[in-house]
């Protein structure tokens, strides 16, 4: 994993981030970040565009595992009408996962309805003709019965 080393000649790995309480300032330059790090440590600061375009799929994986531990429920609470959710960054990739929350949801949801059709078409495809191939044999019996009858 890469080493980051930021304008303060502060240095920390990717790996080792673990919360990230703020962006401030994100600009085409960089962004005023800060930081937690496992190691204890914490930092507050500038991170060049291109230390922090790195460091992105790290904060967007920590952002996620904070959505799934808070819940649907809250995080839509918090965006539609609630305090909101800060920086714009967090709150763009809050929508992006409640959209595939819902879109997990309503693909399940046809997945289930379309198993049950089916097991619905299957079960009278299978009970109609049990239901009504007894009474035809047995008409079908009798009518050859009737017809030998008559022939005498």
């Amino acid at each position: 994993m890469r080493i980051f080393t930021t304008q303060g000649g502060f240095r920390f790995d990717a790996s080792d981030v673990v919360e990230l309480r703020g962006i401030f300032d994100q600009d085409v330059i960089g962004a005023e970040v800060s930081l937690t790090l496992r190691s204890g440590g914490e930092f507050s600061g500038f991170i060049p565009a291109a230390d922090f375009n790195e460091l992105w799929p790290k904060i967007e994986a920590i952002w996620r595992a904070e959505f799934e531990s808070r819940g649907r429920h809250t995080i839509r609470n918090a965006i539609y009408s609630g305090q909101g959710i800060y920086p714009d960054r967090k709150r763009d990739l809050a929508l992006a996962w409640l959209h595939e929350k819902e879109t997990a949801d309503k693909k399940r949801s046809d997945d289930i309805h379309r198993y049950f059709t089916w097991t619905l078409y299957a079960v009278i495809v299978t009970l109609v003709p049990t239901l009504f191939g007894l009474p035809i044999e047995q008409i079908n019996t009798i009518w050859q019965w009737s017809k030998a009858a008559t022939a005498w």
